[in-house]
C-alpha cells in the first residue's frame, strides 16, 4: 500500500498575466484569504493593477505568501491541463502552514462575498 500525497489544485484563466509563469513554474503557494481580504480578492482578480498594493507579504521557496492569511498551501506542480479558457493545475502539498488567531476565511458564493462563524455554544 502506497500513501498518496495529498493534492492541491487551482484553476486560473487562461488569459490572466500569471497564467505564464505558473507554466514556467515548478511550485506555486496558494494563500487562503481571511475575511477581512475582500477588497484584495477584488484586486487580485482585477487586470492591469498591482495586485499586492497595500498588501503584507513573505517570500517563500514557491512565491509570495500574504502575512495576515488564514493559511499558505506550497506546493510542487505535478500536472497542468488545458481547461477551455482556464489552466488546471494539479501540485503536490509539500508544506502548510497556518496563522495564529485568524479563523474565518473569505468564501465567495454565488456572486457574493461571506464568511464562516463559529457555531453559538447554548
Amino acid at each position: 500500500h502506497t500513501q498518496q500525497h495529498p493534492q492541491n489544485k487551482i484553476s486560473q484563466h487562461n488569459t490572466n498575466t500569471n497564467s505564464h509563469s505558473i507554466r514556467d513554474s515548478t511550485r506555486f503557494c496558494v494563500n487562503i484569504f481571511g475575511a477581512h481580504h475582500e477588497e484584495a480578492s477584488r484586486r487580485f482578480s482585477a487586470k492591469g493593477v498591482d495586485r499586492f498594493a497595500g498588501v503584507a507579504w513573505h517570500p517563500r521557496p514557491s512565491g509570495p505568501a500574504l502575512d495576515d492569511a488564514v493559511a499558505w498551501i506550497e506546493c510542487t506542480i505535478d500536472a497542468i491541463h488545458e481547461g477551455g479558457d482556464h489552466l488546471i493545475v494539479v501540485g503536490a502539498v509539500d508544506e502548510l502552514g497556518t496563522r495564529e488567531g485568524v479563523n474565518a476565511p473569505l468564501v465567495f458564493f454565488r456572486g457574493r462575498y461571506g464568511s464562516f462563524a463559529e457555531p453559538s455554544e447554548e
